[in-house]
């Protein structure tokens, strides 16, 4: 509205609407003493409604005024999209996800659109600044994180070529070497390095340098004996040593399954102490099959690595007899009258399952196998006992799981026990043991030979 006027009849005026928040110019004339308005005030940009007390449409209430808004759609941002006000302003960048904390600087002027993308911050480029700014030094630090890198000064046994800012260790990944070098790489990019690597040891079916760069893996996957493992100085290892599986017996004439082998004895030992001296080294085999009709598994042969023997697993038992001893014991076989599992030898594996109307299971370096069935209308086998897992190959593996015990062909229900976690075999007919697991061999629930044992491995790294 405007400030208070006064006319006469016949006059007519105009004034400027300064009153908060209307704009304009208002018009007046005057006829018979009664005045009227032919031209009102209007509300200032931003405003509306009854008395100009609202915000119109695109503007929000900020300071006591209706102040114009822009909508934004920026990459980076956090959150990405929204409002903002008129004027100037920043908005926060995801630093999280490596955007520069600095923020993405805007002007919100007519109401129009604000886009763009938040820079990325010091060290990453790229699209989402996902990737490191080598152009400027930087690489992965392996955890996600960009940092600046120093050149390495070539150090005997050391690939790498380039070391993180700050300090750690690098592998002595060369073939040849073991162990790491300290090192530290300053602000201002100067690399220096302590230490040595060592030579490393020799032997082995093949050594394996990159799964662990520093830490050979020496594998002894050949069966036999003669092997060395030697080293040029004392040093504390680590070795698995797995014998061969015990062999699963045959089906016998009347298509009746009996015993699975037993897994094959699994020793772990964290702290071996090697010296210059070579160190003798036998690789068992698997067991044999069991023939048909008569007569157990094998039993596997044993492995060593100088002073520890692990005893190979028991062969399954035969129709009418016991499953055989081993480092794990072999599954009973079938008869009306229970047979007895192998016994284990103590801390190396277990015993196997009994047999009656299904073979026995054979046992495994993690648990015993399970017993066949006992109701005569089920002719169910056991299955092998579970292996143990180890990493010491570079990835995880199980070794010395049981073979399954295979089922009698009379009941109408009847199935063969099973392998466990494929270091032991199952299945009609019998499945052999994985090689170099020192997995069990399954029976046989045909009239057939049984399924030889998985031959046994020795993994050595430091």
């Amino acid at each position: 509205m405007s400030a208070a006027v006064t006319l006469t009849s016949g006059q007519s005026s105009t004034s400027t609407c300064d009153v908060t928040n209307y704009s304009g110019t208002a018009a007046y004339s005057c006829s018979n003493g009664t005045l009227t308005v032919n031209t009102p005030c209007s509300c200032a940009t931003g405003y509306s409604g009854t008395g100009c007390n609202s915000c119109d449409t695109g503007y929000v209430l900020s300071g006591g005024s209706c102040v114009q808004q822009c909508s934004y759609n920026v990459t980076g941002a956090s959150p990405t999209t929204g409002t903002v006000t008129s004027g100037t302003g920043t908005l926060t960048c995801d630093t999280a996800n490596h955007y520069s904390a600095s923020g993405f600087a805007y002007t919100c002027s007519g109401g129009s659109a604000i886009t763009g993308t938040c820079s990325c911050a010091t060290g990453y480029s790229g699209a989402g600044c996902s990737s490191c700014d080598t152009a400027n030094g930087y690489a992965s630090d392996g955890s996600g994180n960009c940092v600046l890198q120093c050149n390495v000064t070539p150090i005997t046994g050391v690939t790498a070529t380039k070391a993180n800012q700050g300090s750690g260790t690098l592998p002595c990944g060369a073939s040849g070497y073991s162990g790491s070098v300290s090192y530290t790489c300053a602000s201002n990019l100067t690399f220096s390095s302590s230490g040595s690597c060592v030579q490393a040891c020799s032997g082995g079916t093949s050594i394996d340098i990159t799964s662990t760069p520093g830490s050979p893996i020496h594998k002894f996957t050949t069966t036999g004996s003669g092997f060395t493992f030697t080293c040029p100085s004392a040093r504390t290892v680590r070795v698995l040593v797995v014998a061969g599986g015990g062999g699963g017996s045959g089906g016998a004439g009347d298509a009746t399954g009996n015993g699975g082998g037993g897994g094959g004895g699994v020793i772990y030992n964290s702290s071996y102490s090697a010296s210059t001296s070579a160190i003798s080294i036998t690789v068992g085999a698997g067991g044999t099959a069991g023939p048909a009709n008569s007569g157990n598994g094998g039993n596997g042969g044993n492995s060593i690595f100088g002073t520890i023997t692990a005893t190979g697993g028991g062969g399954g038992g035969a129709r009418s007899a016991n499953g055989s001893n081993g480092g794990s014991g072999g599954g009973g076989g079938i008869k009306a009258t229970t047979m007895l599992a192998g016994t284990r030898v103590a801390g190396q594996g277990n015993v196997g399952g009994t047999g009656t109307y299904g073979g026995g299971g054979g046992g495994g370096a993690g648990g015993a196998g399970t017993n066949g069935s006992t109701n005569s209308g089920l002719g169910i086998g056991g299955n092998g006992g579970i292996g143990l897992e180890y990493n010491i190959s570079g990835t995880n593996a199980y070794y010395g799981g049981g073979g399954g015990g295979g089922y009698w062909t009379s009941p109408t229900t009847k199935q063969n026990g099973l392998g466990t976690l494929t270091t032991g075999g199952g299945g009609d007919p019998g499945v052999a043991g994985t090689a170099n697991t020192g997995g069990g061999g399954a029976a046989n629930a045909v009239s057939g030979i049984g399924s030889v044992g998985g031959s046994g491995i020795v993994i050595v790294t430091y």
